[in-house]
């Protein structure tokens, strides 16, 4: 079963373009590596300084394969050095309630 994941990131005032750069660096490296990885799309919110990232993955094990790749970890490590968030991402799971539909792109 796919799994989707939902994560926001709010950079500190005058470093947003920073992070998404140094995004844009793993999003390369999730898209080189991680072939079950169908989709990985950063987002700003629209009026605001938060960034979002859509994530959907084959499967629970692709997920956690993510989670633990050295990409994602090295991304993470630089981003706690630069200092660059206002604090820790807030990654949200989702668990679909089978209401609505999805239709490909």
């Amino acid at each position: 079963m796919a799994i989707e994941v939902v994560a926001i990131l709010t950079p500190l005032p005058g470093k947003k373009q920073e992070v998404i750069d140094g995004l844009k660096v793993l999003a390369d490296a999730v898209q080189a590596n991680e072939p079950n990885c169908e989709r990985y799309q950063l987002s700003e919110v629209a009026g605001e300084d938060e960034l979002v990232f859509i994530e959907k993955y084959a499967s629970e094990a692709d997920y956690e394969t993510h989670r633990n790749s050295e990409h994602y970890k090295a991304a993470m490590a630089e981003a706690a050095k630069q200092s660059a968030l206002a604090g820790a991402p807030k990654i949200s799971v989702l668990k679909p309630t089978g209401t609505g539909f999805n239709r490909k792109d």
